[in-house]
């Protein structure tokens, strides 16, 4: 096992004792498990790359600001700026017309009045594909992108989408604490019991609950980091090796799970390791850039 720490000066490997390895120099957006134990990245922007153990292979180019990637077994996507998402297709990346052509396109909008973005991804890992728009809701594809189904009120301020291996579909959101929903996303439930703010960023599931960031607002001096067990009707403070606060939000995608490994990253460029499902965690390790993305990578 080995944690991917993507930030704005590189990615970087770290076992578990700590000992960090610089994989990629350079400004890195995004990260995305593979399959067997391969990642995916967004470079600079622009630039789509397949990292393995021991190398790095650059795939695809594109105009596009990219900024989260998706990979299955049989297709990659990557979303950008303007909400716009792309395919690969024979090792170029093109963009996905039935998602340029879904019903209520034009109502995404960001909360500054810019066109929404394509935010986050999830992924069964075969056919189906959710897709989240800040702000436009969480759609659905089980077709390899020929089809989009929403699945959530568009005006739902989601940050960030992340699937179960046991099929449930979680929905971090900005007012609305986390959102669950047990049937692909047809209906859901909104969950904040526990919690000290309802602004959610980050959302990583475990085995038996789920991992998430909460706050009190875009641009709070209080943060924290909760989980919450699927027969507890309240989220529970990670606090057993955490900071009880963090004076800047967990962004999205800054907290993953592989089983009951999870790993946080902190805006002071320490990430920490859970073992245990969020139970209790240690400093992994410190002197990160500012983070973008973490993974667990089983090697």
């Amino acid at each position: 096992m080995r944690v991917l720490v993507a930030t704005t000066d590189g990615l970087c490997a770290v076992d578990r004792a700590g000992n960090t390895t610089t994989v990629v120099p350079g400004h890195v957006d995004a990260l995305a498990a593979g399959i067997a134990g391969e990642a995916w990245a967004i470079l600079e922007g622009h630039e789509l790359a397949r990292i393995e153990t021991s190398r790095t292979e650059k795939v695809s180019h594109t105009g596009e600001n990219a900024q989260c990637v998706v990979a299955t077994t049989t297709d990659v996507f990557v979303g950008t700026v303007g909400a716009h998402m792309l395919h690969l297709l024979k090792g170029e990346l093109g963009r996905v017309e039935s998602f340029e052509m879904v019903d209520g396109r034009d109502e995404w909008t960001q909360p500054w009045g810019a066109p929404g973005d394509l935010r986050s991804f999830a992924t069964d890992g075969h056919n189906t594909v959710f897709a989240n728009v800040h702000v436009g809701g969480v759609l659905r594809t089980s077709d390899g992108g020929e089809h989009w189904v929403q699945t959530i009120d568009p005006d739902v301020d989601v940050h960030q989408v992340a699937l179960a291996s046991d099929g449930r579909l979680y929905a971090a959101t900005g007012a609305s604490g986390l959102a669950l929903s047990t049937d692909g996303g047809a209906t859901w439930d909104f969950a904040t019991a526990g919690l000290h703010g309802t602004y959610l960023r980050a959302v990583a599931p475990v085995p038996g609950g789920v991992v998430v960031s909460a706050s009190t607002g875009p641009f709070t001096k209080e943060a924290a980091v909760y989980r919450k067990r699927d027969d507890e009707a309240a989220f529970q403070r990670c606090d057993d090796g955490l900071p009880a606060r963090f004076a800047d939000n967990i962004d999205s995608h800054w907290i993953a799970a592989a089983g009951e490994v999870v790993a946080c990253a902190a805006p002071d460029g320490v990430v920490y390791l859970s073992e245990d499902a969020g139970e209790s965690w240690r400093a992994l390790a410190t002197g990160f850039a500012t983070p973008t993305a973490v993974l667990v990578n089983e090697t």
